[in-house]
C-alpha cells in the first residue's frame, strides 16, 4: 500500500509523450511473484520492460513488485495499471484481519473506502482518487504480504477492470 500515490502518479503520467516507453519487443509473458504466476494478457507489458532513461523510467517496479500497464494508450481512457508487491510481513503495519487491513490504509492513506470484501487471511476494496478508481487487495503467502493495487479511469474501462479482477482471482483475494 506504500506505492499507492507512486503507483497513481504512473497512471497519470502514461500518457505523457516523449522517449519511446518501452524498451524493445515484448518479451514477458508472465508476473512471477510470492509463487504466484500471473498472466499478461496480450496488448499488455510488463512495467519491467519500461525504457529505463524514458519518461516513465523512475516507475519500473523494485525488487520486491512486478507490474503490467497496456503497451499502447487508448484515445479517451486514462491508461490502467496493475502493481503487485510481495514485502516481508515484518515491514509493514499488522493486521490479522480485513478490517484492521482497511483501518490501516485509512489511517496512512485516507481514501475513500467502499466494498470491502473479507476473505480471512486476504481481503479487497475499492478506493476512489478523483479521476483514478482502484482495486486494493492484501494477502499473506508465507511470510510476505502480497498487495495488488488496480487503477483505472474512474468513468470506466472494462478491459482494465478484467484484467485486474483476473490478478485478483490468480491471487486468490476474494
Amino acid at each position: 500500500m506504500n506505492r499507492w500515490l507512486s503507483v497513481a502518479s504512473l497512471v497519470v503520467l502514461a500518457s505523457c509523450k516523449g522517449s519511446p516507453r518501452w524498451s524493445g519487443n515484448k518479451i514477458a509473458t508472465e508476473l512471477q511473484i510470492a509463487g504466484f504466476n500471473i498472466g499478461i494478457p496480450n496488448g499488455w507489458r510488463s512495467l519491467a520492460e519500461v525504457n529505463a532513461s524514458g519518461d516513465l523510467a523512475r516507475y519500473r517496479p523494485g525488487p520486491e513488485s512486478v507490474g503490467m500497464m497496456p503497451e499502447v494508450d487508448r484515445d479517451g481512457v486514462m491508461t490502467p495499471t496493475v502493481m503487485i508487491t510481495a514485502s516481508p510481513r515484518s515491514a509493514l503495519p499488522a493486521w490479522t484481519t480485513c478490517a484492521q487491513a482497511v483501518e490501516n490504509a485509512r489511517a496512512h492513506y485516507s481514501p475513500p473506502i467502499s466494498d470491502v470484501r473479507d476473505g480471512g487471511s486476504a481481503c479487497t476494496w475499492h478506493v476512489a482518487l478523483g479521476r483514478v478508481a482502484g482495486t486494493v487487495g492484501v494477502r499473506f503467502a508465507g511470510d510476505r504480504e502480497v498487495t495488488v493495487q488496480c487503477l483505472i479511469d474512474a468513468s470506466g474501462d472494462r478491459e482494465g477492470q478484467r484484467v485486474c479482477d483476473d490478478v485478483v482471482r490468480t491471487l486468490q483475494m476474494p
